[in-house]
C-alpha cells in the first residue's frame, strides 16, 4: 500500500489542488463507485450514469483550484446522507 492510499479525503484534495495527479486518481477510485450507482438508480441507464460520473470527476479536477475548503469536494461527492430508520 502506498503512502497516497494511506492518506485521508482532505489531505488528498489538498495534493490534488496542488496538482498531484495520484492523489485525485485516489480519491476518483474511493467514491466513483458509490457515485456510479447513484447515478444508475437516477438514470436508469448505464451508459448514461457512466457518462455523467465521468463528467463530475473531470469537472472536478478543472475546478479544483477554485475550491475554498478541501473538505468540501468530499462532502459534496457522497451527496446527501441517508440514516436508517
Amino acid at each position: 500500500m502506498t503512502t497516497v492510499e494511506l492518506d485521508d479525503d482532505v489531505t488528498l484534495v489538498a495534493r490534488a489542488k496542488d496538482g498531484d495527479v495520484p492523489a485525485y486518481e485516489q480519491l476518483v477510485l474511493r467514491y466513483q463507485g458509490p457515485m456510479f450507482r447513484l447515478a444508475a438508480r437516477m438514470l436508469a441507464s448505464r451508459g448514461d450514469a457512466e457518462d455523467v460520473v465521468q463528467d463530475v470527476f473531470l469537472t472536478a479536477w478543472r475546478r479544483l483550484p477554485q475550491l475554498q475548503e478541501d473538505a468540501a469536494f468530499v462532502a459534496g461527492s457522497t451527496g446527501p446522507r441517508r440514516t436508517a430508520a
